[in-house]
């Protein structure tokens, strides 16, 4: 087989932005990272971890191993579901051609890490990374909005612990990690004017142009049965083919109460950016982010010179945040969070 070792000095030493581990598959040749797979997954996809082309092989269909174990789901269509702690990992090899006949269920290259054990002397580790408001700068947009800076508040923050239980014969190795995001994202979004609420569509106007655009009644839809008399408004040829609303305003007794009752509902704010017509006249810094927990867990036991037991417990929680885009408490989000992840093997 064709392939490259990382080591533990790389995965220890070299600089991981989001501490990704994954991030040194890029390291090998004929690896190519894709859309996502770089950074914290915190906020976004985080099953982007794995987003890599091995070999020319397709994108996030690589197989990904942690002691063997695999780290993709089926469920969620063979994609990377537990990214292991940098602390962790010992080293991984990256194979991209030729790969044994142990390997299946990949179209692409096989990553396969393996985790760290304990040993004769105890050792540990913590630290903490953190950035904040007073070390960014305003958006572009935010700027040109005249928002404020938005609120950034980033922790990345954790340790390992291991060493010997039994010298010479039973050892341990524990790690966490935790991460905290929470930040102000400009969201530019497209709202009714409170006149529109109300029918009124007066100055709703062409973008290009400038011009009102004209608001027509269905009722007058040449060619159907009026669903307000009952009576059949005639063939096109005939009558008159829609004819627009006075003043192009919606009568108060033509919409609906369903209609009603939703737009009295506070589904989306009043626009923030001068001009009727415009899109995206609504602009708002609404906070987003996220939490990661991740635990692991090993132990070893050496029966004798040549046999060894080996038993690892790890557990991944990733939460994003629902947001508050309009500010009225209507949240949007992940569906799916937080998502629980949990690998345990047992190996001799």
């Amino acid at each position: 087989s064709v392939g490259t070792v990382v080591g533990t000095l790389a995965v220890q030493e070299l600089p991981l932005n989001g501490r990704n581990v994954l991030n040194l598959i890029a390291v090998a040749p004929t690896v190519v990272p894709q859309g996502g797979s770089e950074g914290s997954l915190t906020g976004k996809n985080v099953f982007a971890a794995g987003n890599y082309q091995i070999g020319g092989g397709v994108a996030n269909q690589s197989a990904s191993l942690y002691d063997g174990v695999p780290l993709q789901d089926t469920a969620y269509g063979n994609i990377v579901v537990l990214t292991p702690s940098p602390e962790a990992v010992e080293e991984f090899r990256v194979q991209t051609n030729n790969s044994s006949a142990e390997f299946g269920r990949f179209t692409g290259g096989v990553v396969n890490m393996a985790s760290r054990s304990g040993t004769n002397v105890f050792r540990g580790t913590a630290f903490e990374y953190f950035r904040n408001r007073s070390l960014n700068s305003n958006t572009f947009f935010g700027e040109r909005a005249g928002l404020d800076k938005p609120p950034f508040t980033q922790n990345n923050f954790g340790g390992v612990l291991g060493g010997p239980v039994v010298r010479n014969k039973i050892f341990f190795f524990s790690s966490f990690e935790g991460y905290r995001n929470r930040e102000g994202v400009l969201f530019r979004r497209t709202v009714p004017t409170p006149a529109m609420k109300r029918g009124d569509f007066s100055d709703y106007r062409n973008l290009a142009t400038g011009a009102v655009v004209p608001i027509y009644d269905p009722r007058t839809q040449c060619g159907i049965v009026n669903p307000g008399t009952g009576s059949y408004n005639g063939d096109c040829g005939t009558v008159p083919n829609r004819l627009q609303f006075p003043g192009n305003v919606v009568p108060a007794n033509r919409i609906s109460p369903i209609a009603r009752r939703y737009l009295d509902f506070p589904v989306s704010a009043d626009p923030t950016v001068a001009g009727a017509w415009k899109t995206e006249n609504f602009e708002r810094n609404a906070e987003v982010g996220g939490d990661n927990d991740q635990v692991s867990f090993r132990g070893d036991y050496n029966l004798s010179q040549n046999q060894r037991l080996l038993g690892r417990f790890t557990r991944f929680v990733s939460t994003n945040l629902p947001v508050d885009v309009y500010g009225n408490a209507q949240l949007q989000g992940d569906p799916y969070s937080p998502e629980h992840f949990i690998t345990t093997q047992v190996m001799a």
